[in-house]
């Protein structure tokens, strides 16, 4: 009996590397999409793509919490390793990213600083220390391949990320890029502790990067914080496909936030809609979407 992966198709992107695939709805060759790519932690790391489904991204899909929402107009891919901390090396992490500018509509357009607009990395536990490595890997370190990707990477959504202690190198090398952290403060776990995370994110701010810390108050290091972090209906400040696509229906190539409002000025979040030219459509008319950069 074939796996069910709730519409999501299962793709090979190197000998080491595999995932699974959700492209938007109504997907059109013709257009261009934000990319997403979603790293899991080291429950989730094998040749089995169900444990995909355990998590993050995978687990919203599972669980019906992406049809009919803002995470549809988005290409998502879930990127599996064979092992546990190769997912950031060069030979592990080019090939999804490769493969993907290859094969679909993903824009691959770039900032005045050479970061990709559209292109979005998420990841929980072990994924958030991968998705933060990919960003930040020093190019002149070649063992494990040459990056292509360091220094281009714009927006980088880290959740329960381990404790790092980053190098100024790697803090530099993270200058005008967009980190987004959420953490549970009773995320105590001796690699995954809460502390050292708002440390990051001053560190990041004194370099020129746009940081930010949702804190999961009673937060603990699994799946009731990761659901904040990957669900599609979240408030737009903290909602990663609004981000994403932030670019393409605006024009703006930072991080934006997104606030809805009435006519009477009154605030509204509605997940039922989709977000064009500035404007959030709504079977019951039309909500002007102000921007304001963050």
């Amino acid at each position: 009996m074939a796996a069910n992966y709730y519409g999501m198709t299962p793709v090979q992107f190197g000998n080491n590397v595999q995932g699974l695939l959700l492209l938007p709805k109504d997907y059109d060759k013709a257009k261009k999409y934000p990319c997403i790519f979603h790293y899991c932690g080291n429950g989730e790391v094998g040749t089995n793509l169900s444990l995909l489904l355990n998590t993050g991204f995978g687990r919203q899909v599972a669980l019906g919490k992406v049809a009919g929402t803002i995470a549809e107009q988005v290409i998502n891919v879930i990127v599996q390793s064979k092992q546990s901390g190769t997912a950031s090396q060069p030979n592990d992490s080019n090939p999804p990213i490769d493969y993907m500018l290859a094969n679909y509509s993903v824009d691959q357009s770039k900032d005045e600083n050479g970061k990709y607009n559209s292109l979005l990395f998420a990841g929980l536990s072990q994924g958030a220390s991968d998705v933060w490595t990919i960003a930040s890997y020093d190019p002149a370190v070649t063992a494990y391949g040459t990056s292509k990707y360091a220094g281009k990477i714009k927006h980088v959504w880290p959740a329960s990320i381990p404790a790092l202690f980053p190098s100024h190198g790697a803090y530099n090398r993270m200058t005008k890029t967009n980190v987004h952290f959420t953490h549970g403060t009773n995320d105590m776990q001796g690699c995954c502790a809460y502390w050292p995370v708002p440390d990051m994110v001053k560190a990041l701010q004194n370099i020129g990067a746009t940081a930010s810390l949702f804190t999961v108050q009673g937060g603990g290091h699994d799946n009731g914080t990761w659901d904040i972090h990957w669900n599609p209906l979240a408030p737009d400040d903290r909602n990663m496909y609004v981000v994403a696509l932030a670019y393409l229906n605006s024009g703006i190539a930072t991080t934006a936030k997104f606030s809805y409002a009435k006519a009477d000025g009154s605030m509204w979040y509605e997940d039922n809609g989709t977000v064009s030219n500035n404007v959030y459509k709504l079977s019951s008319g039309e909500i002007v979407v102000p921007i304001q950069v963050f």
